[in-house]
């Protein structure tokens, strides 16, 4: 069955309204998120709603790298939204896009190759740039909401 893979999902908002749609064809929903607060959270909605998607704690490109090894049918869509550009307690600004240990990087972006779709969303214009040309670096191709493929 294909898997839809939302990489920092925090509280599971998107993925579990993906699940939640009746038209949709039939496909496994995987959540990842470091923070074990936000992914008992989404565990706990997903279970008071019924939903099909399942979460865990992991490391995105963990996660992004043993299931394009080793998932059993398609990877239909990747998710990466919003990752946060700010401080991390102890961390500094590791995860500015500038810095090594930019979450959405290369490597993640690699990691991903096997997905048909990819969905980047960011509110941080240099870390929505920063996610298009890993993304544009590993063979993806862009598309503006609504628009055909560039």
């Amino acid at each position: 069955m294909p898997l839809v893979l939302d990489l920092g999902c925090g509280l599971g908002v998107s993925l579990l309204a993906l699940s939640a749609d009746p038209a949709a064809p039939p496909r496994n929903y995987l959540g990842v998120d470091l923070d074990a607060g936000k992914v008992r959270f989404a565990r706990a909605t997903a279970s008071r709603r019924g939903s099909p998607a399942a979460f865990v704690r992991d490391d995105a490109l963990r996660a992004a790298s043993l299931l394009a090894a080793g998932y059993p049918g398609p990877l239909s869509l990747a998710l990466l939204q919003y990752p946060t550009p700010y401080s991390l307690p102890g961390a500094g600004n590791s995860r500015l896009p500038d810095r090594d240990g930019f979450m959405v990087g290369r490597p993640l972006m690699a990691a991903l190759g096997r997905f048909r779709l990819l969905y980047l969303a960011s509110n941080a214009p240099d870390v929505a740039a920063a996610m298009r040309a890993a993304a544009e670096a590993e063979g993806f191709a862009h598309r503006e909401p609504g628009g055909q493929l560039s």
